[in-house]
């Protein structure tokens, strides 16, 4: 019976209070609710734009290279989706340069093989980048991921190498919206 009186109570005192607030109470209260929302959609809308959109310092460059290969991400080991032409113009969105010491590019052509000591695959082409797997102390165990053939592997010197480790990498979007990541020595 007591619980019943308390709730009573609570309800008529809660009526009570509500009573006294002034329409002019209640339509602050109303236009304060309505900034926060419309601050929060803003909110929203900034964070839903490309990065690209909200950054309006976008870079021109151009490609520097035949056939420099545009990758889904900024890695070697990314897939490939696109070339480009030299000379081709683009606009620079991002710029990162990743903690990668294992990525080189090709000097000159390189035999891949079916393992260090295998049956020879294929030739990787001068400028075409490939993974570094082991230094044994004068040479360099090395890997490329051909689309065909599955991973394929050479033994070459150092002077066939040029080290691309912490290079730095540029998202890019091309004339026709197409965006993707090129490293950064391919960029003028």
């Amino acid at each position: 019976m007591k619980n019943i009186r308390f709730l009573f109570l609570v309800f008529v005192i809660l009526t009570a209070l509500s009573a006294c607030t002034t329409p002019e109470d209640k339509q602050r209260e109303l236009d304060l609710k309505e900034r926060e929302l419309a601050l929060k959609e803003k909110e929203l809308e900034l964070n839903q734009k490309p990065k690209e959109a909200v950054n309006n310092t976008e870079r021109q460059g151009t490609i520097s290279g035949n056939s420099v290969i545009m990758r889904r991400e900024s890695s070697v080991e990314s897939a490939k989706i696109g070339n480009f032409e030299n000379g081709e113009k683009v606009s620079i969105l991002e710029e990162r340069k990743p903690q990668n010491v294992n990525q080189a590019i090709a000097v000159k052509s390189i035999k891949l093989y079916s393992d260090y000591n295998g049956k020879y695959m294929a030739v990787l082409n001068k400028g075409k980048a490939l993974m570094i797997e082991e230094f044994t102390g004068t040479d360099y165990k090395v890997s490329f991921q051909h689309p065909e053939l599955g991973k394929l592997y050479a033994t070459v010197t150092p002077a066939e190498l040029e080290s691309i480790s912490n290079e730095v990498w540029f998202r890019v979007k091309r004339v026709s919206g197409e965006e993707g990541w090129v490293l950064g020595k391919f960029v003028k």
